[in-house]
């Protein structure tokens, strides 16, 4: 036979009820806490999905930001060199619009300069021209008897009938020829040019009767001569 186990002494009621409860309240909170648990461990898993997707958010906020901040760069750029392209060909039309203006004016100080001589040119020509005149003129009144005594160099004498005046050393017939220089230097130099341009070289010319003449008749009438003092 074998050994013989006698069997437990039955629990008494009140004992078995405790252990009872006692077990369902330790079943309860055992499922309590791993509810509470699992719960927990779904809220973590939710926040740090939220934490995720918010630094996602954030990455591609960033990321866009900093998309947009290049295409600001090189806008910005791009408006630099326009703006440097600009004041270049504001600057390079400005110098020369400047030359311009300065060639312009330039020209414009040189054409009045040259007007200006042009000018004082046709002055002294016309100051010339006026001496000839005043000269002609006082070679013409010159010849009046008693105009001027003793008589000087460029002095004019009108003869008639000359036959009985042969002219005497210091005067010369006012015909419109030429005579050297060298040779009456006085005269020369009081006549210069007035009554002509010599043909040859180291001559000049002397008045001729249709300068001195006064009238046709006395231009016709041969026996009127005119002479000239040297």
């Amino acid at each position: 036979m074998g050994n013989y186990v006698p069997a437990s002494p039955p629990l008494p009621l009140a004992v078995a009820l405790q252990r009872a409860t006692t077990a369902s309240q330790n079943a309860f909170a055992l499922g309590l806490q791993r509810a509470e648990s699992a719960a927990a461990e779904s809220r973590d898993q939710q926040l740090a999905d939220r934490l995720t997707a918010m630094q996602q958010a954030d990455d591609q906020r960033i990321a866009d930001l900093a998309q947009a901040q290049d295409f600001l760069q090189q806008a910005l750029n791009t408006l630099t060199e326009a703006s440097n392209d600009l004041r270049t060909t504001l600057q390079t039309e400005r110098d020369e619009t400047q030359k311009s203006l300065d060639d312009n004016q330039k020209a414009i100080d040189k054409q009045t300069a040259t007007q200006q001589k042009a000018l004082d040119q046709l002055g002294t020509r016309l100051k010339d021209y006026q001496t000839r005149v005043d000269g002609l003129i006082a070679l013409v009144k010159g010849d009046l008897p008693g105009t001027r005594f003793p008589w000087a160099t460029g002095d004019i004498r009108r003869t008639i009938n000359a036959q009985g005046w042969p002219p005497p050393p210091g005067w010369l017939l006012c015909d419109g020829g030429e005579v050297q220089i060298h040779s009456y230097p006085e005269l020369s130099k009081y006549l210069g040019s007035l009554c002509g341009v010599a043909t040859r070289a180291g001559y000049f010319v002397l008045p001729s009767r249709a300068q001195l003449a006064g009238n046709p008749w006395e231009l016709a009438a041969t026996a009127v001569q005119w002479w000239i003092r040297t």
